[in-house]
């Protein structure tokens, strides 16, 4: 099998495991699908950055050694915390709140323990994602924030359904 086909189903677990976990975690119906799996470079990704985002820092071990990013929309970020801290996610603020980044924090978290799982059928039992720092950036601080990872990057895009409130 491919590096490229491993990858794509590699994605797809942690697609099936993200739309479980996040389900369970804000009480709506949510599916996740993947994209795409591409290969690219930070400044690509900073570039193609409209809005402010959420940039979650993952430190990797265990076989998965390296550092990772979990990018997400800043407003789609403060509606899944909105729902977490049970409020409807219908007014949710554009920028997070401390208490909206402390409960996208648990989200986070819920997503490198999916990540983490999904990670141990490749690599081994010691696979280990770990969340090092969830802060909003906008795109101008992107690039440099991106930079840090390295010249080359594979990107999984995944698009995300939460019932009634992101499509």
């Amino acid at each position: 099998m491919s590096d490229t086909t491993k990858l794509e189903n590699l994605g797809q677990e942690v697609a099936t495991g993200l739309a479980e976990t996040l389900s369970a975690l804000i009480g709506k119906e949510v599916s996740v699908s993947l994209s795409q799996v591409s290969d690219t470079d930070p400044g690509s990704v900073a570039s193609a950055l409209g809005a402010s985002y959420l940039f979650a820092t993952l430190k990797g071990s265990g076989g998965v050694d390296g550092m990772a990013l979990l990018l997400t929309k800043e407003k789609d970020s403060s509606i899944m915390a909105d729902l977490l801290i049970g409020q409807d996610g219908s007014s949710a603020p554009e920028k997070m709140t401390d208490l909206h980044l402390s409960a996208f924090g648990e989200v986070v978290h819920q997503m490198a323990e999916v990540f983490t799982r999904e990670a141990r059928k490749m690599a081994g039992s010691k696979a280990l994602w770990e969340v090092k720092e969830t802060l909003s950036l906008d795109s101008a601080a992107a690039g440099t924030r991106m930079a840090q990872l390295g010249s080359a990057l594979t990107v999984f895009n995944f698009s995300v359904f939460v019932q009634d409130l992101l499509s």
